[in-house]
Formats: structure tokens, sequence, C-alpha cells
């Protein structure tokens, strides 16, 4: 049977009523473009993001350090409690369901907008969110080096393992609630008053930062910065491009002493 936070991304995946006719054949429906895409920029940014993430996981062993084992009572009082556990299958749930999540976005703009040009604006769009989030998730795993709650029990398989000091911050959590966000803004921005989207993401990574922390893969702080940074992402990057397409912001200078501050205004 498969886990409620699957079974709901593959329920909405599906054409809803509106979505009934071809969705390839847009004769009946119009198109809105949503997002304003400046091909040079935004591909330099996803190749930048991309560029971090290989090249860290490339070159782990000599990038992360080997600091158990490690005595459980250091970690905060709020985390501890994640000590001790393993759920494995809960981590192979956590696994696919991510990775479902991270297609959902793709599948759902299909079915609303066929194979367009909006459908490649709001995939350039979706792949900037997805690359700068696993960029940022990278960064911090590899500075902060937090061992992962089963690397403080002494699992024989992380404490000499890179893999067992990337606790800090889920990468799974951050890119549930990251894709997750930025579908349901490009939803919300070219449908008004849609609210599904944003329920789906909620329960879908909660789910996701749960299985995480019952698997022992990660510890409360870790999970919870992860949803607020995906989160976030998911929603600025889509505005600031429908803010672009619309000239809804501005981005200017201005002096203070010893210098000069920038200013970006944008409206909600």
């Amino acid at each position: 049977m498969l886990p409620l936070s699957l079974g709901l991304i593959f329920l909405f995946s599906l054409p809803h009523e509106a979505k009934a006719e071809n969705p390839v054949s847009q004769e009946n429906k119009k198109i809105e473009s949503i997002y304003h895409i400046e091909p040079w920029t935004d591909g330099g940014i996803i190749a930048l993001g991309v560029g971090i993430t290989i090249f860290a996981y490339a070159d782990s062993e000599n990038l992360i350090h080997v600091t158990c084992p490690c005595n459980p009572s250091d970690v905060n009082s709020f985390d501890r409690a994640v000590i001790g556990n393993k759920n494995d299958g809960l981590e192979h749930i956590s696994d696919l369901t991510a990775a479902a999540a991270s297609v959902f976005p793709a599948v759902l703009d299909y079915f609303d907008v066929g194979l367009s040009k909006e459908f490649a604006e709001d995939m350039t769009v979706y792949a900037e969110v997805i690359s700068v989030n696993n960029a940022l998730v990278t960064i911090a795993k590899y500075e902060i080096q937090r061992p992962l709650p089963r690397t403080y029990d002494g699992d024989p398989n992380l404490v000499q393992s890179p893999g067992g000091y990337r606790s800090f911050y889920s990468g799974h959590t951050s890119l549930t609630f990251a894709a997750l966000s930025a579908a349901a803004m490009t939803r919300s921005l070219r449908h008004e008053g849609e609210w599904w989207p944003w329920v789906l993401t909620g329960v879908v990574g909660t789910s996701v930062a749960y299985e995480r922390v019952e698997a022992g893969r990660h510890f409360y702080t870790d999970v919870l910065v992860g949803a607020a940074i995906g989160t976030t992402l998911g929603i600025l990057i889509p505005k600031w491009h429908h803010d672009q397409k619309f000239k809804d912001q501005t981005i200017g200078f201005m002096p203070i002493a010893g210098g000069a501050a920038a200013l970006w205004r944008f409206n909600f």
C-alpha cells in the first residue's frame, strides 16, 4: 500500500476535470506567461548550483573530516531524543517521496500548459529553485559537518564515512518543500485562488521530515531548517521572476554614510 504522501502526489498528478482535454492541444484555453526569463543569467545560476553540488559530493573524502565516536550528551536536549532512531523502511519511503515530489511540478505543469513556451519558462524557474536549494544545502552540510543521529549512535557504516557527517540541514526535506512550494506558486500565479497545492506541500513535506527523523537520518532542527529554507526559495524565486515579468519590483541604490545601500522593493 502506497504511503499517504506518495498517494497524494500521484492523485494530484492526474489531470483534473478542467484539464480533461489533451494537454498538448490548447485551442480551448488561453495559456498565460507568468515568468520573465533571462536565458544566460538563469542558465548560469542553474549551472553554478549544479556545479557546487556535484563538486562537493565528488570530493567528499577530502572535504569532510571524520570526528566520531561522539558523545550524545553533546547534542542539545531538543534533538537528543532522536539518537537511537533507526527505521530503514521510512528511510526508503522518504527517498521515494522526495523523488516523486521533485518530478511532480513538471507533470502538473504539463497537464496545465502542455509542451509550450510557457512550460519551458516554468521549468526554467523550477530548475533554478532546485539548483539554488541543492547548492545551499550542500554548502551547509560541508561547512557544518554535523554527525547524523545514527552516527552519534555508533552506526559502523557511518562513523568512518563522509556520509555520516551531513546531518545539517535535511536535503530531502528542503528539496520536497522547495519543489512543491515552487509548483504551488506557479499554480497560484496562473490560477488565482487555488489552495490545494499549498495543502499538498504541507502534508507531503511534513511527512518527509517525519520520516527522516524516524529513520535516524536527521535531527528535529535539521528538518525544521530544511523546511523553512526550501519553502522560502520555492516562494521567492518564482515571485522574483513573476515580478520581473510585470515590473512589480525595483532595484536601486542610495548613498549612506561611508558608501551605498542596495534597495529591493517587491509587492506581495
